[in-house]
């Protein structure tokens, strides 16, 4: 895979869905346009200009194309005082804005797909999209035994969520354990 730079922190990017969306997190200022690649033997001029309209779908001049970068975005409310209510929202901007996904707490994962499948019902504006539901497990901390973070993501995965973020154990990372970690994961 093609690495190129970031033209903003100068950090080194793999040209690949997950890792662009990874690097829209960590680089406040990043906007997709990154440097010539890194790799002398590349075949593109790895440059990824999301300004360019061939990455646009075209929509017959019906205004229901999304923004290029939308597709890279996990739209997220992990606050424990969310309310169904605030889910819902979610996962409307996430609909109308063509998000990849949204991401949410275990306990909202049913009720978030119900939300966003009643949506996609109901419009036309999807372009064939599909919004993910993505939940976190052993969240904040990751201080949640292993075999409690495999029964909720379990949980998570029949209520409907598509894609898991597990927090690994992070006192066990940060004291070198490594081997624990692997085996929490």
């Amino acid at each position: 895979m093609s690495r190129v730079e970031c033209k903003y922190c100068k950090g080194n990017v793999v040209k690949s869905t997950s890792r662009l969306r990874s690097h829209l997190r960590i680089c406040p200022n990043f906007d997709g346009a990154l440097m010539p690649p890194l790799d002398d033997d590349d075949d593109d001029d790895g440059v990824v200009d999301f300004k360019d309209p061939k990455l646009v779908k075209d929509d017959g001049g019906k205004g229901d194309s999304f923004h290029p970068l939308s597709r890279y975005i996990d739209h997220t409310l992990l606050k424990p005082d969310a309310t169904p209510h605030d889910i819902a929202a979610l996962c409307r901007e996430a609909h109308e804005n063509g998000f990849y996904s949204v991401c949410v707490s275990s306990v909202y994962a049913s009720h978030a797909r119900q939300v966003l499948d009643g949506f996609e019902k109901k419009s036309k504006r999807t372009n064939g999209h599909h919004v993910k539901v993505t939940c976190v497990v052993g969240f904040p901390s990751g201080a949640t035994p292993s075999e409690i973070k495999a029964l909720e993501a379990t949980n998570c995965l029949t209520a409907g969520a598509e894609e898991i973020d597990m927090v690994v154990p992070v006192g066990y990372l940060k004291g070198g354990d490594h081997a624990y970690v692997l085996r929490d994961i």
